[in-house]
């Protein structure tokens, strides 16, 4: 029997040569991407050390005084208070790691369920220098009397969530009584207190990636199925939320029965195709190996300034395209694909902090392969054992109950990486989609204008196969 047969394949009128028309667009561009990438670091960094000697409240005055300035309902809104505008309540619950981070999660409580663990629960986990907030906020909408959520698009049109799969995935299936969880990992704006260390310390920032699977992960899942009494529950991950997972399946079999299903949504691991001029970060590995641990380009309160400075940027009509095109540049965003009036909520939001060594690690998966973090020969020794740090082996991976919905023009998660980690996994996917929508790149997996449509309803499908 060939695997992956029952593939589901969304084209918009795209043929076989899209791709090919692709590689080649971006060879050509190649090196502009180089010299643009090198001149935006440079001026971000000039930047903020301009406006760090001022007050980020003045030039947000500034800002909203201009032509042009339309402030949106949801800009600056947290996850909790966007779940309160949509007539949900919440509930926080923290779970303290082995290690001493305070890993706070957020259920969404829909009023109209009587019975809040009806269905197994679902973990919704987000990707790199992000946050919870990414599954809350893609349109703007609320629940009805009779306890329908409604969307509404940008030309204001209604949509109901019982009809059509509605865009925002946490409301979408807190709505159809699923028992939501949104996590987060350790440092960023919810999960920021350690029992020992503050943002100021050098052993706060020594984490990588490994640390996040076997201390955050692992945390959230024993939490939620201790406190719901289920013995299983489903996953959907965006980004780095499913190198997580997979790294996790991949060293244990303790989890493969718990986690039914895993859900990918841009499965990401290796990056040996990556697209996006992202990619050229890869210069300043040499500099985050030598420096001490610390956060990835901006301290918390840095990205903080910047989230605020970009998001009323992004609120002036005439000016959006600005941070349009420097999100385009770093990872992708088509406004026919993405809704441009949103950009001001969406980074409000982020980027949000990560280690200096998470950054590494990403680094080192353009090379082919995922290892642990890589503390040198002598602490290796110490460490693992061995002198190289081991590998995330994903045909170590026993459970058969992945889905993976990826598309041809993520320019993150390329199609080659993707059939990478199809090729190493052992059993069939359980369900796999491949969008061929041209511009639908990896922020669409969780913004795009048209993702009930064409992925929030493959999920529900999937996950009531699980009911």
């Amino acid at each position: 029997m060939q695997r992956f047969k029952n593939v589901t394949s969304v084209d918009k009128n795209v043929n076989i040569s899209d791709n090919k028309r692709v590689d080649s667009k971006i060879s050509q561009i190649n090196y502009r991407f180089k010299f643009l990438f090198v001149v935006t670091v440079i001026n971000a960094i000039v930047f903020y050390l301009i406006y760090a000697n001022f007050t980020a409240e003045l030039l947000v005055n500034i800002l909203r005084k201009l032509p042009g300035y339309n402030l949106d309902q949801d800009h600056g809104r947290n996850a909790f208070e966007i779940i309160e505008s949509r007539g949900f309540k919440y509930e926080s619950h923290m779970v303290i790691t082995k290690d001493g981070f305070h890993i706070q999660m957020v259920r969404i409580v829909n009023p109209f369920n009587k019975n809040q663990t009806q269905h197994r629960p679902i973990l919704l986990f987000h990707g790199l220098v992000s946050s919870c907030g990414v599954f809350v906020s893609n349109r703007f909408g609320h629940l009805d009397e009779y306890g329908n959520y409604i969307e509404y698009d940008e030309h204001g049109h209604a949509n109901n969530n019982t009809e059509q799969a509605g865009n925002t995935l946490g409301f979408v299936l807190s709505a159809r009584g699923y028992d939501v969880w949104l996590a987060n990992y350790r440092a960023n704006s919810y999960s920021s207190y350690h029992s020992l260390y503050t943002p100021e310390d050098d052993e706060y920032w020594k984490y990588s990636l490994d640390d996040i699977v076997q201390y955050d992960l692992t945390a959230m899942i024993d939490y939620i199925l201790s406190h719901t009494k289920h013995s299983s529950l489903s996953f959907v991950g965006h980004s780095q939320g499913n190198t997580l997972m997979l790294a996790l399946m991949s060293i244990t079999d303790s989890y493969k029965d718990r986690v039914r299903p895993f859900i990918a949504l841009a499965p990401s691991w290796t990056h040996v195709k990556l697209r996006a001029p992202i990619s050229y970060i890869s210069v300043l590995k040499p500099l985050f190996k030598k420096l001490r641990p610390q956060p990835f380009l901006l301290t918390p309160r840095g990205l903080e300034i910047s989230r605020e400075i970009m998001s009323n940027i992004a609120s002036n009509k005439y000016l959006v395209w600005v941070v349009r095109w420097f999100v385009d540049l770093m990872i992708g965003f088509d406004p026919n694909v993405l809704r441009l009036d949103r950009v001001p909520v969406y980074f409000s939001m982020l980027p949000e902090v990560a280690s200096s060594w998470n950054a590494i690690q990403q680094i080192d998966r353009t090379l082919g392969i995922v290892k642990q973090f890589d503390y040198g020969q002598e602490e290796n020794m110490k460490i693992y054992g061995r002198k190289d740090a081991p590998e995330y082996d994903l045909s170590k991976i026993n459970s058969s109950h992945i889905a993976l919905y990826y598309s041809e023009f993520d320019s993150y998660d390329s199609l080659e990486d993707v059939n990478g980690i199809k090729e190493k996994l052992r059993y069939d996917l359980v369900d796999e989609l491949l969008i061929r929508e041209p511009g639908w790149d990896h922020l669409s997996f969780i913004w795009a204008k048209k993702l009930g449509e064409l992925v929030n309803h493959k999920i529900i499908k999937l996950l009531s196969r699980y009911d």
